[in-house]
């Protein structure tokens, strides 16, 4: 009749789908609507940002004769084998006035871990930069953050869960007030390239900054360090799987992510490893 049966809990990982934990139940989740409109930038806050973030949106992609080199270093990325990712190989290979598009979170550690694990794109492709913290003049020196132009010599190359990956490099450069391409913004607030897709995500697109819109869907069960994982309805084909430790993330809620397409054990992945790349509506 009027009685809503609930199955008790003590987490939202004991309830069942579109269901949350409250009071020792599981209800039904209202979820949230999805809006009209969506202006969610990410990161991309403009040049008065806080590190790491900055740079400013562009929703055309990089001309074509914006080439910074990463065309040669993404043709000499090991390919995968049999097992899965490669040994990583010893390279020497500029990469000349790259723009940074998105950085891991900026963390309080001696070295933070948005000095070296960020990704950079030109005009020819997009690439991880994942280098070891620990490693004394590894990382850039200068405070690294959305929207730089650098340059640098690239001296490690592999793949991390299929992802390239720049794993060491050498003679940073940061290129403060000047252009990376003819009509482009000047670093530190160059334009970032921000991709909505209009088709099918395959792996061909790891490493691309993209913005995708849609409800959470699924239990939220954990997958590690703190995060739930979610099937996420992009509007394309299969649902993909949005990863996430932020603390209002539920099953039913609208979201949108706005950062770079990973995988995990070949499939492919929203990994939230920066808070600012998903806002939740409520």
């Amino acid at each position: 009749g009027e009685r809503l049966c609930g199955v008790r809990c003590d987490t939202d990982d004991q309830c069942p789908a579109r269901t949350t934990c409250s009071f020792g139940v599981c209800l039904p989740s209202m979820g949230s609507e999805c809006p009209e409109t969506i202006t969610f930038e990410g990161q991309l806050q403009g040049a008065e940002a806080e590190r790491p973030n900055g740079g400013q949106a562009r929703y055309e992609p990089y001309p074509e004769t914006y080439d910074a080199g990463l065309n040669i270093l993404l043709a000499r990325v090991p390919p995968l084998t049999a097992d899965g990712d490669p040994d990583p190989i010893f390279v020497d290979l500029p990469i000349d006035r790259a723009t940074i598009v998105a950085t891991r979170a900026y963390t309080d550690d001696d070295v933070p871990e948005s000095q070296g694990r960020f990704w950079i794109a030109d005009g020819q492709g997009e690439i991880e930069v994942s280098i070891d913290l620990g490693i004394q003049g590894g990382t850039p020196n200068f405070a690294v953050r959305v929207g730089q132009v650098i340059s640098f010599r690239a001296t490690r190359i592999g793949r991390y869960n299929q992802k390239p990956q720049i794993t060491a490099a050498l003679d940073w450069v940061l290129h403060d007030g000047e252009i990376p391409y003819e009509g482009g913004q000047a670093s530190p607030n160059a334009e970032v390239y921000l991709r909505t897709p209009t088709a099918v995500l395959d792996r061909s697109d790891l490493n691309t900054l993209i913005r995708v819109t849609g409800r959470l869907d699924g239990q939220g069960g954990t997958c590690g360090s703190g995060n739930k994982c979610w099937d996420l309805d992009y509007g394309f084909g299969e649902t993909i799987i949005i990863r996430t430790a932020h603390e209002d993330a539920a099953t039913g809620h609208c979201v949108t992510f706005t950062g770079p397409l990973s995988a995990f054990r070949g499939n492919l992945q929203l990994d939230t490893v920066n808070l600012d790349w998903l806002r939740v509506y409520h």
